[in-house]
């Protein structure tokens, strides 16, 4: 089985990484560091998140564990490409290692999920907008994603930021297009932050303010309805 010891190359150099730093603020600067790899200007092409490289990057100059702080990103992406890793492998590293408490709903294993999502894969009968009201790393979407026929829109709300950072990256791997946002289902005024996929410009474009957000606009006036009346249902369809 595709477990976390199939990915020990990443694990063992995460655990250098972390000297003098916790493991989840480490967690979110390698999370920083994919987005900065993948994410570019549209005009210059130039890395979209430079800036808060350079600041991440001086801190791991300082403990001198810059250079394996580097290797984390090619580890990751070789891993999940050449497919040696479960998909979401990150999202079983983040729980069981960090100890996240806010995945909950999201910790059975991908298998199961492709289980579960066949049961409702085929409700669209269209491309749709596919909303998670509780997505953690993005599992169940990325799960419902290689069980349909359509290119949907993927949408994923979480309260804790470094989860949403995490769903936006795998559905980037994943090649599913939408948003991310950290948010209150019970507070549809609540935003924090976002994240847009998308393939042309091609990245994972911050969110930060919240009328900018197609997701958030969406779940206070459309999802928060389809909620109160389906209260049971975790992923909902329009």
């Amino acid at each position: 089985m595709k477990t976390l010891q199939s990915l020990s190359p990443f694990i063992s150099t995460f655990e250098r990484v972390c000297i003098d730093k916790s493991p989840i603020g480490v967690f979110d600067d390698f999370l920083t560091l994919c987005m900065n790899i993948i994410t570019k200007r549209p005009n210059t092409k130039l890395p979209y998140y430079e800036a808060e490289y350079e600041r991440i990057a001086d801190s791991y100059k300082k403990t001198n564990t810059y250079e394996d702080f580097l290797m984390l990103p090619s580890i990751a992406f070789n891993m999940i490409n050449e497919k040696a890793v479960e998909p979401d492998i990150l999202g079983d590293f983040c729980r069981s290692l960090i100890g996240c408490d806010a995945y909950c709903t999201s910790s059975s294993p991908f298998a199961l999920c492709l289980e579960m999502t066949q049961v409702f894969s085929a409700e669209p009968a269209r491309p749709a907008f596919v909303f998670d009201t509780a997505a953690g790393s993005g599992r169940m979407l990325i799960a419902l994603s290689a069980n349909s026929v359509f290119k949907h829109k993927y949408l994923a709300v979480n309260t804790h930021p470094v989860l949403t950072k995490l769903a936006a990256i795998n559905m980037y791997m994943y090649k599913m297009q939408g948003e991310a946002i950290c948010a209150d289902g019970h507070n549809p005024e609540y935003f924090r932050v976002g994240y847009k996929v998308c393939f042309e410009p091609n990245g994972v474009f911050r969110i930060d303010v919240r009328e900018k957000s197609l997701l958030w606009h969406m779940n206070r006036d459309i999802f928060a309805d389809m909620r109160r009346k389906n209260p049971e249902k975790r992923m909902l369809f329009f």
